[in-house]
């Protein structure tokens, strides 16, 4: 028996886990960034969260398709999102 629930309810409830897990993560940051530095914080976080992305990339073997324009943007925006986000945040915190 599959239970659907109604779109908006799916919508909310995803809203409210991610913003949970994002706080949960700043909360756990703040726990332990006197135990460590900046960098090295974010780059676990991160290299973690990417290698489980590249091995699911690979594991499906589903490359997008993109001009070169738009995947040199992309990439841009990842770095400056994937390195400087998180490295000023722990900083900041």
């Amino acid at each position: 028996m599959t239970v659907r629930l109604p779109a908006k309810l799916a919508g909310v409830l995803l809203a409210s886990t991610a913003t949970s897990l994002g706080g949960f993560t700043v909360l756990l940051t703040r726990l332990i960034i006197d135990q460590t530095d900046s960098l090295s914080l974010a780059m676990i976080r991160y290299g973690m969260a990417a290698a489980f992305l590249a091995a699911v990339l690979f594991a499906t073997m589903r490359f997008p398709r993109m001009s070169r324009h738009d995947m040199l943007r992309l990439t841009l925006y990842g770095i400056i999102m994937f390195s400087g986000f998180p490295y000023f945040m722990t900083r900041a915190l």
